[in-house]
């Protein structure tokens, strides 16, 4: 009986599975065929119009995204509707708020592009965000509507928590060091000469520049503290103290001025939270809304005031509460980040007009970073051909970095075809993120640590070249797993021996 039930739910799954897929695929169809009847009937009138059309059309591919998600996977907070929630707001961001028509005057990217660029953007962005979300639905995992399809195995579930313990703590003993004498420096020239002093490269010659291995080494900080607060999620003392901990991490993050790092943080807590500790339901998550709304407020006021030098917290806090009621700067923060569209506009005017296209190129320099400069460049290859960000900065001969994105590259890449990168991309991610589900998590606890140390070291590559997230997986997530399981495997013939005796 148990065997027939379990064969009608893998039809279920399958059917499920299937429909969306199939409905993806002919919702990408319908937007490129829209986009193609409008690409040939466009001028300056008809384009505003066209964008608008198109924003609402990001407004249904974000519903879409997160509906299929959930009826695939019955989960909604969770690594991938986090992650494609925030390559929408990056990629697509000013064109979710044209919907309604209140992107800020002096945020709006229609002041540096013409309305037509912007259309074509628009138009690879959607097919691009919607191909990265059919490679997901292809590759992911379902969550299985059996219970019983997973033998448990206590005595090795213990056993990868002792391991992810060995590893936490080892990882923040060797990284606690250099990780508070990079933030203590930081501090220190932040303090003195504003955030633009950290690219100040007359005050990085001046000795406070951090060294690139204990900056490397410090970068473990955070992923201990995720693997220690996995590990004691159940246990009150050592869980407040680990919060405490990050609670410092996001309030110094709040001073230097960088934003990315302490919405990552918060984010990935939450949901480490959610996954091993309680689950979030609606009524706290509206609650959690209603604050991050503000928090994001905040934002806005953090990035007017950083250039400040000797500025305090507190001060974050009275501008904050003298702009309430005059400007709106939640929708000043959305369109900030959602001003990460310009990379691809630029890249499109660029290409081919006056750079060829890279044929995957930049890819394959990425993966080249993989071998690590042993002193046989003075510039990695890899670094130095895979970095877009440098290359649209030094091609628009700008003074500060403008940034880069998913979709940008892919475009950079392949033109029009490189919604096939952005596919790949997707189904890399849809897989690795569906390798863990809050029911069966605790199950799985090295994949839990490793699905969000990969998150937190990801979530940002929404606006960087594809290099980001190599580095994040071969230089972080994956040596961490392997030190999980060698330790996992120590431990299991530790034990054995000590049973033969």
């Amino acid at each position: 009986m148990v065997n027939i039930d379990m064969s009608i739910n893998i039809v279920k799954i399958s059917r499920t599975k299937t429909q969306l897929i199939t409905t993806t695929f002919v919702f990408i169809l319908l937007i490129g065929l829209l986009g193609l009847i409008f690409s040939n009937n466009i001028n300056q009138i008809t384009a505003e119009i066209y964008t608008r059309v198109f924003s609402w059309i990001g407004w249904l591919l974000i519903g879409w995204c997160v509906w299929s998600w959930y009826r695939l996977r019955y989960e909604l907070l969770c690594p991938y509707i986090i992650f494609i929630l925030v390559a929408f707001i990056f990629m697509y961001g000013q064109s979710l708020l044209l919907a309604f028509d209140i992107i800020p005057e002096q945020r709006d990217i229609r002041r540096m592009f013409d309305i037509v660029s912007i259309f074509q953007a628009q138009i690879f962005t959607c097919i691009g965000l919607g191909c990265f979300h059919l490679g997901a639905l292809i590759f992911a995992k379902p969550k299985s509507y059996s219970p019983n399809n997973h033998i448990i195995d206590e005595k090795k579930i213990r056993l990868s928590f002792q391991a992810i313990k060995i590893v936490g703590w080892t990882l923040f003993l060797v990284s606690v060091g250099p990780f508070l004498y990079n933030l203590i420096q930081t501090l220190k020239l932040v303090y003195r000469a504003g955030y633009g002093g950290l690219y100040d490269p007359r005050l990085v010659t001046t000795g406070l520049s951090i060294n690139k291995l204990s900056d490397f080494v410090g970068d473990f900080f955070i992923p201990a503290l995720f693997c220690l607060l996995v590990v004691y999620s159940k246990n009150l003392f050592m869980r407040n103290v680990i919060l405490f901990l990050a609670i410092l991490k996001i309030l110094s993050n709040l001073y230097i001025g960088g934003r990315s790092p302490i919405l990552v943080m918060i984010i990935c807590v939450l949901c480490i939270w959610h996954y091993c500790v309680e689950r979030i339901t609606i009524n706290k998550a509206t609650i959690l809304l209603v604050a991050g709304y503000f928090f994001i407020s905040m934002l806005s006021i953090v990035a007017n005031l950083r250039g400040m030098a000797e500025r305090d917290l507190l001060l974050y806090w009275t501008v904050f509460l003298d702009s309430l009621g005059k400007d709106n700067l939640f929708i000043l923060t959305i369109a900030e980040m959602g001003g990460s569209m310009s990379p691809l506009v630029w890249v499109m005017k660029l290409v081919p007009s006056y750079y060829d296209f890279l044929y995957g190129s930049s890819y394959l320099y990425a993966f080249s970073t993989i071998i690590p400069n042993l002193g046989f460049w003075d510039l990695h290859p890899g670094a130095l051909n895979a970095n877009l960000g440098n290359w649209l900065q030094m091609a628009l001969g700008l003074t500060y970095g403008p940034g880069f994105s998913p979709a940008a590259e892919a475009y950079r890449n392949f033109g029009w075809a490189g919604f096939g990168a952005l596919f790949v991309l997707g189904s890399f991610y849809g897989w690795f993120f569906s390798l863990i589900h809050r029911n069966t998590a605790l199950k799985k606890p090295e994949l839990l640590c490793i699905v969000f140390i990969l998150l937190s070291l990801t979530l940002m590559t929404n606006r960087n070249s594809f290099i980001a997230t190599i580095r994040a997986v071969f230089y972080y997530a994956l040596p961490i797993y392997l030190f999980i399981q060698l330790s996992k495997r120590y431990l299991i013939r530790h034990a054995v021996l000590k049973r033969r005796k």
